[in-house]
């Protein structure tokens, strides 16, 4: 049987962190582990912008829904947690990465719409729930929300970077690492969020670099993009690691195909995922 790994993690006031996808319920409050008088995590490092409105839920909605290109829907219930709906053909490989992925974007760029007064997302959003919704069942995924800082602007939203300058930029980095764009998908729940679908020259050996050194030098630092999916894929076009980040929710995702974690040196604060049957 073939084997994957999936790691998600929320940030606490010290990062991004990881924990095994088990059988357990993942539980982002007990994970945050944040104390009185900790500093909510400012990704963007811009000077965090406050306002005492918030924009309309209905309107907020329609905004981050139109910015995600129709990918996802929100169920909002008066005696219920709000739901975001991903539409995904399967959770198969790094599907289940990028539709969680894809929901936390829509999440922080909401909360964000929405905020008034909050020091952080996770106050705004309050309990949630994510769904996947596939051709025949919908499936609940994990999520959750990190200790992150509400009036983030980041690089790339600042200067009403386009999509071309944005391509242009993540082609000139990913040669750094010898690496192919076979694909560049620019998400806007707010700012600029990429798809970067990359191309190896082969998997059989470590490359002298890891994810993170790649998603640092994609991301940018400050950070360009309020979230960031980056998929490696072999010369065949087979899906080696995925990883997907959002920083408004401060929530990553990790797959990867066995033996692929330890290739590419994919592993996160919380140690190395441990491999799992696939679904």
């Amino acid at each position: 049987m073939i084997s994957t790994g999936l790691v998600i993690g929320a940030a606490s006031a010290v990062g991004v962190v990881s924990a095994a996808n088990d059988d357990d319920r993942y539980d982002p409050s007990a994970r945050q582990q944040v104390q009185p008088g900790d500093v909510p995590m400012n990704y963007s490092g811009a000077p965090l912008r406050r306002r005492g409105a918030s924009i309309p839920q209905d309107d907020a909605i329609e905004s981050v829904v139109a910015g995600l290109g129709k990918r996802v829907s929100f169920t909002d219930r008066p005696d219920g947690p709000l739901e975001v709906h991903v539409t995904t053909p399967s959770l198969e490989g790094p599907n289940d990465v990028r539709t969680t992925w894809t929901a936390e974007l829509a999440l922080g760029a909401l909360a964000e719409l929405r905020r008034t007064n909050e020091t952080s997302y996770a106050e705004v959003l309050g309990d949630t729930k994510i769904k996947a919704d596939l051709p025949l069942e919908t499936l609940d995924l994990d999520g959750g929300h990190g200790f992150v800082a509400t009036g983030q602007v980041f690089a790339a939203q600042a200067d009403r970077r386009s999509d071309e300058a944005i391509e242009s930029s993540l082609t000139d980095q990913a040669r750094k690492f010898g690496l192919e764009v076979i694909a560049v998908d620019v998400l806007r729940p707010l700012g600029p969020a990429p798809i970067v679908i990359l191309r190896t020259r082969g998997a059989d050996k470590a490359p002298g670099w890891t994810m993170d050194n790649l998603r640092d030098a994609l991301a940018g630092s400050p950070l360009d993009y309020e979230g960031i999916y980056i998929e490696l894929r072999a010369p065949d076009g087979t899906p080696l690691v995925a990883a997907g980040t959002s920083y408004r929710t401060g929530v990553g995702g990790l797959w990867f195909e066995p033996g692929h974690d330890e290739t590419f040196g994919a592993t996160h604060l919380g140690g190395r995922p441990q491999p799992e049957p696939a679904r």
